[in-house]
């Protein structure tokens, strides 16, 4: 990871930054649920975190991040596992 600042202090060179190959969110719920849900899969303690909502089960996965010396989220996404529809 490599952050390059040129001439002001508020210029930042994004064409050396790293990519993120995919990313993924929810679509039609707000924030506020999202947050949740990645609060409470963290404090499971867990990576992976099998979870069902209506008929759709995703994985939200969690990686925490160590900053002095407490625990907090460092990153959590959901992946779509499989849709039951009945």
């Amino acid at each position: 990871y490599q952050r390059r600042v040129h001439g002001d202090a508020g210029s930042v060179d994004l064409q050396n930054m790293p990519v993120k190959s995919m990313s993924s969110s929810f679509l039609g719920v707000s924030p506020e649920f999202e947050m949740a849900l990645f609060t409470l899969a963290f404090f499971t303690g867990e990576k992976d975190n099998e979870v069902h909502c209506g008929e759709y089960t995703v994985n939200i996965q969690t990686f925490p991040m160590h900053q002095y010396g407490r625990k907090f989220v460092g990153t959590a996404f959901p992946i779509a596992l499989r849709y039951d529809a009945e």
